[in-house]
């Protein structure tokens, strides 16, 4: 980790700083945090292990042997060169998260000086792509292993030149200084948390002031659709035998969760339809089998973009993306920010 964080970072028990214990010198590789009443988080391989293992971290390292030996059954655990060129690997199923991504990078709009985290990081893929643009990264995952874990993003950063801290930390309880953060990305992270409105407190409070959440690759699943009947589906149901942690949320479970949070929607919507145009919507809902824009109702709430004009077409994207959430679910991106 980069010693430049350290101000970032709080004792996961007591919310107070840390000091080192251990060399000193832009990069810690070895040593030992310590919090104000004695605690301390190693420091191992350039990694620090930021939580207190207890009853509430149990399912969090459970869920990381999980994740390792999912890799390990499936011939995943290698030192994979896609790595390097994720997610532009060309192949399932980073031929949807890498447009996703794209997206990400366009709203998130990194540059040198900010701070961003990257919460649920894996092999820290994203976090590389926050640090070539010379922000000031950290990468956060309950799994520190150097092929599939947080680990692996100080192989990506030493291949580019950049720096990146990764920490091994619970998101519901995260060890970040409150209003730190310019930006936390997360990719398929949200429906992995055992409490996503715990999960987001933890984002808001550690975001300033029109700081953004940004997450993509998320799942909602209809309106009519009972969440014990996703999580029965094949893939799904494979994740949990191994103690990871699964949530299909609705589209309003997120929006509770982010207003709970004090975070300000700015916008949930599938990937597909940034930047449509009416016509491909058209052609998009005719594959679907489901109505097209010009179809819907007008709509009515509370949100100021519900009440559009017919000529609105971005009004006509955000209308018709509900829809979609509603009627046959869909993979999001969930960008929201912290509200003063």
């Amino acid at each position: 980790m980069q010693t430049e964080i350290l101000p970032l970072l709080r004792c996961p028990a007591t919310g107070g700083p840390l000091a080192l214990d251990g060399p000193a010198g832009e990069r810690i590789v070895e040593g030992a945090l310590v919090g104000p009443r004695g605690a301390r988080y190693p420091v191992r391989g350039g990694v620090a292990h930021l939580y207190v293992d207890d009853a509430r971290w149990a399912p969090k390292a459970r869920e990381a042997r999980g994740w390792v030996q999912l890799f390990r059954d499936t011939g995943g655990y290698i030192d994979d060169p896609d790595d390097y060129l994720m997610p532009h690997v060309g192949r399932p199923p980073w031929d949807e998260i890498a447009p996703q991504f794209d997206i990400a990078l366009e709203i998130a709009a990194p540059r040198p000086g900010l701070r961003v985290l990257d919460l649920g990081a894996g092999r820290g893929w994203a976090a590389r792509h926050f640090a070539r643009r010379g922000c000031a990264t950290l990468a956060v995952d309950v799994v520190d292993d150097p092929l599939v874990g947080v680990g692996r993003s100080l192989t990506l950063a030493a291949h580019d030149g950049t720096r990146i801290s990764p920490l091994v930390a619970d998101g519901e309880n995260l060890p970040i200084a409150p209003g730190s953060l310019d930006v936390v990305f997360c990719a398929a992270t949200l429906h992995h948390a055992t409490n996503l409105a715990a999960l987001l407190r933890n984002v808001g409070r550690a975001l300033r002031l029109g700081g953004l959440l940004v997450a993509i690759n998320e799942p909602i699943i209809p309106d009519r659709v009972a969440e014990a009947a996703a999580l029965a589906e094949p893939d799904t149901a494979r994740e949990l035998s191994y103690g990871i942690n699964e949530t299909r949320p609705h589209l309003d479970d997120y929006r509770r969760a982010l207003r709970g949070a004090g975070l300000r929607e700015r916008r949930i919507f599938p990937w597909q339809t940034y930047r449509i145009g009416l016509e491909d919507m058209r052609i998009w809902a005719g594959q679907l089998g489901v109505a097209g824009p010009d179809a819907l109702p007008r709509p009515r709430g509370p949100l100021a973009w519900l009440r559009r004009a017919p000529s609105d077409l971005e009004g006509l994207r955000r209308a018709w993306g509900e829809h979609l959430f509603r009627t046959r679910g869909g993979t999001a991106i969930i960008i929201a920010e912290r509200k003063p």
